[in-house]
């Protein structure tokens, strides 16, 4: 369908500018706008909002800048861009679908409560998996391109899927049912536990790795916290995938937390990462993520090594 441009540029980039910090949009600020909208003057709003976002993009490698944003059932908008750190490999990229749901996951928003996802340009094969994980088959998503844009529900964009079920997991990726069975032994936790006593950041390391993460296909659960140089803690923690490589270390997830809150990726000045690993018998299945976290963190943020924190149990 034809979209039908109206004055709406200003006003997209005044309302994107003012929640910056947080990539949020309240349903109380967003829905006054768009009430009285048609469906055309609507779908040129979400475009010229996307046209903003994209301005936050990180992409010094590929100089393509992607934003994308979605609404949940409360009217509520998140928003998401690519970030590409130049001093490291780029499978470390991190896509705008993925950072998108990192923003509503560390947001506190209900994932399963979002129900339209906006960008413009179509998916690439990795986040269609991504997405068809953590948002569901059944989402609706509008792709605007060459001056017209189209909607259809996110299953028809990867038919044939490969999903938790074929691995055996039948818990939904950041679904509210991801109380799978951790591999975490209660002595294990207890181990954590006290070693994290006199220490907030542990603490809160030690909580994300045992209670939020989610990996059942590898079994380690870690957590990342990241302190800046205003004190502020950002975090972050595993987020796995059926399809592996799609999968967002607790460290990635922890530096999206960090640009979603508006600040430089060179503000971390230290940080925490607390891995959960199954038992012994089971090592030869679980990769050992802890250096290159490390690696990743130096080049990203400039951030020295003797600043990372990193304790296994």
């Amino acid at each position: 369908m034809k979209i039908f441009k109206k004055k709406t540029v200003k006003m997209s980039a005044q309302l994107i500018a003012q929640h910056r910090r947080g990539m949020f949009i309240p349903a109380a600020v967003l829905q006054p706008l768009t009430k009285d909208m048609n469906h055309a003057s609507k779908m040129n709003f979400f475009l010229q909002l996307l046209n903003e976002i994209e301005k936050w993009s990180l992409c010094s490698i590929s100089q393509f800048k992607v934003g994308i944003c979605a609404v949940d059932e409360r009217g509520n908008l998140y928003c998401g861009v690519n970030v590409e750190f130049p001093n490291t490999a780029i499978h470390t990229t991190i896509h705008a679908e993925q950072f998108l749901v990192s923003n509503v996951l560390n947001s506190g928003g209900n994932i399963v409560g979002l129900e339209h996802i906006f960008l413009k340009a179509p998916p690439c094969g990795h986040c269609r998996q991504f997405l068809s994980e953590t948002l569901g088959p059944e989402l609706m998503i509008t792709v605007f391109h060459d001056g017209i844009y189209e909607t259809r529900e996110l299953k028809n964009l990867i038919p044939f899927s490969f999903g938790p079920k074929d691995l055996g997991v039948n818990q939904s990726l950041l679904k509210p049912e991801r109380d799978y069975a951790k591999c975490v032994a209660p002595e294990q936790l207890e181990e954590a536990t006290k070693w994290a006593s006199e220490s907030e950041l542990r603490q809160t390391a030690v909580r994300l790795a045992s209670e939020r993460a989610f990996a059942p296909f590898t079994g380690v659960h870690e957590g990342c916290v990241l302190v800046c140089d205003d004190g502020e803690v950002c975090v972050g923690c595993s987020v796995e995938s059926a399809a592996f490589n799609p999968s967002l270390m607790a460290v990635q997830v922890a530096l999206i937390d960090v640009y979603r809150k508006g600040k430089p990726l060179s503000s971390v000045r230290a940080a925490v990462i607390v891995a959960m690993r199954p038992p012994p018998e089971s090592a030869a299945k679980c990769p050992d993520y802890t250096e290159f976290a490390k690696l990743l963190l130096v080049s990203a943020t400039g951030i020295g090594s003797e600043s990372i924190e990193v304790v296994s149990f």
